[in-house]
């Protein structure tokens, strides 16, 4: 379903996300919006995945799961308990996720939002925090955002649960771990990241938020830090997951 005519769509809902709210009427009827995948035009500028493609985008069938589920060595330790994610992480699903990590979409993470929700209250476990999975400064001020921090904030707003952005820090500036395999992740990680106070996670439950949980390295190692700090449990929400084979469909 991906399309060229994508490209078109951007242009326009990245001039239009500039503009001041006050001219989104004016906005909508001169330039109106576009699905992010097709490129069809749509109602509504806070839309940007037409209804037709969102139910092409593959759904988890099981969205709450455990470690079990991911593709991590038997022998590393685990310290985190659930994974809640909406989507298996391949084709639009991962062209999304691209255009909002990379191409400054971020208008997604309401859409984003939205998908976790009801994922989230069907999975309550009394979360105290809800905390994104920091990037370093450098990258961050490189790419503008923190995109575990937008859904974050999406997802806070609407679920209730506080947010604390700046509980956990990236201290050791690694290279992208997209680029790297399994082992390459796990060792670049450690020690990668600290708390800003532990005092204010001491004994509280933690939903960690990320974009997409591949090797489940990362969130590990968040999840390592937080428990080292004092934190009760530790849960992992994400907009999508890589599973182990005999675990797909």
């Amino acid at each position: 379903m991906t399309s060229k005519n994508y490209k078109y769509g951007r242009v326009f809902n990245k001039f239009k996300g500039a503009a001041s709210s006050f001219f989104d009427p004016l906005l909508d009827f001169c330039f109106p919006p576009h699905c992010l995948l097709c490129g069809v035009r749509l109602k509504e500028r806070k839309i940007l995945v037409c209804s037709a493609c969102d139910k092409q985008l593959v759904r988890l069938e099981q969205p709450c799961a455990d470690h079990d589920n991911l593709d991590i060595p038997k022998d590393q330790e685990i310290h985190f308990e659930l994974v809640l994610s909406a989507f298996y992480y391949e084709n639009d699903l991962r062209h999304l996720v691209h255009l909002f990590k990379y191409w400054g979409e971020t208008g997604l993470s309401d859409y984003w939002g939205k998908q976790l929700l009801p994922i989230i209250e069907s999975n309550n476990q009394d979360w105290d925090f809800m905390i994104p999975v920091p990037l370093h400064p450098r990258r961050q001020k490189m790419r503008g955002y923190n995109q575990s921090e937008l859904i974050a904030k999406s997802l806070s707003e609407t679920s209730g649960i506080p947010l604390l952005k700046k509980a956990l820090k990236r201290s050791l500036h690694t290279s992208a771990q997209a680029r790297k395999d399994r082992q390459e992740r796990m060792n670049g990680l450690t020690g990668a990241f600290s708390v800003s106070n532990h005092l204010e996670i001491s004994d509280k439950s933690i939903l960690l938020v990320d974009d997409v949980v591949t090797t489940g390295s990362t969130v590990n190692e968040c999840a390592f830090t937080l428990r080292q700090n004092g934190a009760k449990r530790v849960d992992i929400v994400s907009i999508a997951r890589v599973e182990k084979l005999n675990s797909a469909r």
